[in-house]
């Protein structure tokens, strides 16, 4: 079955969403422009694994999904895990 995975841009800074393709990492998916505010709303089968690199202000995080439910996720979340 599918489910939604809605990627919310909640900062004020334009980001660019990439999906990851390959196991390595290599960034061979299209790439979405998210200005502030902007959600996308992905259609993800449920239970699979997806790789997404998210790029902001010059910093880069990967996210790491596997959902079973409607997801929301912010930009702002996943920056903020991502830190050391």
């Amino acid at each position: 079955y599918e489910v939604l995975l809605e990627l919310v841009n909640n900062t004020t800074h334009t980001a660019t969403m990439q999906v990851l393709r390959h196991e390595d990492g290599t960034r061979s998916g299209a790439t979405i422009l998210m200005h502030s505010g902007e959600t996308i709303s992905l259609v993800l089968t449920a239970g699979l694994p997806y790789k997404y690199g998210i790029r902001q202000h010059g910093k880069e995080a990967s996210l790491s999904v596997k959902i079973w439910n409607d997801t929301l996720c912010n930009i702002r979340d996943v920056f903020v895990a991502s830190a050391p």
